[in-house]
């Protein structure tokens, strides 16, 4: 809990300077504000730092308990790919690496957010576990029709 509030500190006193030099926040500022404010369950902050693609599905998230779920102990804030009017920030969430893509609209950074992105975790669980009913299933066949020649 310290550390996420020592995260959104630091992140907070990052923008307001930014804000404060008159410069727009560059991806990685963007991306930190957008995150810091997941990770608070805090979906109309994150709003504000998400592209208007992402509005929906952040509006879906906010009247599911996933909102409140998102609170990691410990976010890592990694490299940040440019290229053009597109750019891409790795992190860490727990340890576990993850992307936040993220877009220039109307002149400003957003995250470009789906719920699930940057995270490949659920779609390897469900395929570990349509691979793990289909061992079970053939077993089970297995078990039930006769060997050859019995």
């Amino acid at each position: 809990m310290k550390r996420t509030l020592k995260f959104s500190a630091v992140a907070l006193l990052a923008v307001v300077v930014l804000w404060a030099c008159g410069g727009a926040a560059g991806p990685k500022a963007a991306g930190e504000s957008f995150l810091t404010a997941m990770a608070k369950g805090d979906i109309e902050g994150a709003k504000k730092f998400a592209s208007k693609d992402s509005q929906g599905a952040l509006e879906m998230m906010a009247g599911t308990s996933d909102a409140k779920k998102a609170n990691p102990d410990k976010i890592e804030i990694g490299e940040v790919k440019e290229e053009g009017d597109k750019a891409t920030l790795n992190y860490k969430e727990n340890g576990t690496d993850k992307t936040l893509n993220l877009v220039k609209e109307d002149g400003a950074w957003k995250a470009s957010y789906t719920k699930g992105a940057g995270d490949t975790g659920g779609l390897d669980d469900l395929g570990k576990g349509l691979e793990d009913a289909m061992d079970s299933a053939t077993s089970t066949v297995d078990t039930l029709m006769p060997a050859d020649g019995e």
